[in-house]
């Protein structure tokens, strides 16, 4: 995805306005997946996955 400069500036301005909020949002977010992840993974599995991350 290619923008132009006064597109970049007006998502940095977004993002820094918002900031806070969407941290909270990538949280859940990570949350819920690990969650949903590690229900469907044997413990070794687990393992594996977390000594690559």
């Amino acid at each position: 995805m290619e923008l132009n400069k006064e597109e970049k500036i007006l998502l940095y301005a977004f993002l820094k306005k918002h900031e806070a909020e969407l941290k909270k949002e990538l949280y859940s977010l990570k949350y819920r997946l690990e969650k949903e992840v590690f229900d469907s993974l044997t413990i070794e599995e687990i393992q594996v996955l977390d000594k690559t991350v």
